[in-house]
């Protein structure tokens, strides 16, 4: 059984820079969770949600998740389902860019 369900990616059209797509899911049948898609120098991978803050030692802007997916199993599951999701999504006619498993939620 599959922990990562109901996978939801749209990519972008002519995206300028790293991000390509962004989408949700649900992992352990629980919990939504969005995401961004980002084509960085190893391939696809998702990125989980992140907020920045200054760091008040050094002055720079530092970024920490704000979901974790700490089972290394969870983790690569969820990255191979939201890669192929969105390797279909990018590879879908005009007009069936949006690529779903589940409900008909248009995103």
């Amino acid at each position: 059984m599959s922990n990562i369900g109901d996978v939801q990616v749209k990519a972008i059209k002519n995206p300028k820079g790293n991000l390509v797509g962004s989408g949700s899911c649900v992992v352990g049948g629980l919990v939504r969770i969005n995401f961004t898609v980002i084509k960085g120098s190893k391939g696809l991978f998702a990125s989980l949600p992140q907020r920045s803050y200054q760091d008040k030692q050094t002055g720079k802007t530092q970024y920490v998740n704000e979901v974790s997916l700490p089972d290394t199993n969870l983790y690569n599951e969820f990255q191979k389902a939201v890669v192929k999701a969105f390797e279909e999504a990018s590879t879908a006619p005009a007009g069936e860019a949006d690529q779903t498993t589940g409900d008909s939620i248009p995103f």
